[in-house]
């Protein structure tokens, strides 16, 4: 298993829209965290100890990943495994909007024991998939 976006691209979601539905409504899972943020912050490089899994809502942003520079605007996925450093700096000063779950990766293992015993690895800090970005909006939502 390599990209987590796999599991999160298909005609409906379904998996995780279910998965994102019970960890947002039932208090007994620990490791899933929402957030949104608005800033013109620029964050030095740093990591999180959870998968972070988001979409830009508004604005732009540069950064620093495991791949090397990357750029993100309103309506890309952007993504990092656990661990992972990297930063984010606002095109032109600009604030930038961005919804994002942050996920331990012991509750994401759990929850994907039976479609791979490999470790899950986001290979792909931006992904450019409207679909997706869709998706992901629909179940933050939900």
């Amino acid at each position: 298993m390599k990209i987590l976006a796999l599991y999160l691209v298909n005609a409906e979601c379904q998996w995780f829209r279910e998965f994102i539905v019970r960890c947002s409504t039932d208090p007994r899972f620990l490791g899933f965290e929402p957030m949104t943020l608005v800033s013109n912050h620029h964050f030095p490089r740093h990591s999180h100890d959870q998968f972070s899994i988001g979409v830009i809502a508004l604005g732009a942003q540069r950064s620093w990943s495991g791949v090397g520079q990357v750029s993100a605007s309103a309506g890309d996925v952007i993504m990092a495994n656990p661990g992972e450093m990297h930063d984010g700096i606002p095109v032109d000063n600009n604030a930038r909007q961005w919804r994002m779950i942050y996920i331990d990766p012991a509750l994401l293992a759990r929850e994907l024991k039976e479609e791979t015993a490999r470790p899950v690895e986001i290979v792909h800090p931006v992904v450019q998939d409207l679909l997706l970005a869709r998706h992901f909006a629909a179940c933050l939502l939900a």
